[in-house]
């Protein structure tokens, strides 16, 4: 006869019944479960399926980076606009093979880079043709005075994953 807890597709009410915090399903598969000590970044640690046949860490994104994109989807000298969680317009940009992101609303007035025209690592705004270095945020030209913020990127795979600036 079938136990309760093998009879149901998982159960879990705090601890298992092997006594751990994970859910049980059927079949003896595991997840890990979070507990209210653990980070989720602790968790995927001790995580054996985040780990290679030799036994490497399989590398995970930083905490607070968010996929926004695919490499694939922007070819060298181009350039597309994501929404950011945090409700910001990022414009990403592959400057020679390099993905680079940064605000894609001008600093002098209220225009998408994006709609503009890219030469190299300088993105040309299409209201009034400010230009900013993608790379470093700086205006270079007038009207704009003020810098855009650049953000942080990291590529993983084909995956694009941003994240806001460093302080």
């Amino acid at each position: 006869p079938l136990r309760d807890f093998q009879s149901r597709p998982f159960v879990h009410s705090g601890t298992s019944p092997r006594g751990d915090d994970t859910i049980h399903y059927r079949f003896g598969l595991t997840q890990p479960q979070v507990s209210r000590w653990q980070t989720p970044r602790a968790v995927a640690y001790n995580n054996p399926r985040n780990y290679s046949l030799l036994g490497d860490a399989i590398p995970m994104a930083d905490a607070g980076f968010v996929k926004v994109a695919q490499v694939s989807e922007i070819n060298p000298g181009e350039m597309i606009t994501v929404d950011f969680p945090s409700g910001d317009a990022v414009l990403i940009a592959n400057v020679e093979g390099v993905i680079h992101a940064c605000d894609d609303i001008c600093s002098h007035a209220y225009a998408s880079l994006s709609e503009g025209d890219i030469n190299g690592a300088e993105v040309e705004c299409p209201l009034h043709g400010a230009v900013f270095n993608i790379t470093t945020g700086e205006a270079l030209t007038p009207p704009a005075e003020a810098p855009i913020k650049v953000y942080q990127v990291q590529v993983e795979g084909d995956d694009i994953l941003v994240a806001p600036p460093a302080e």
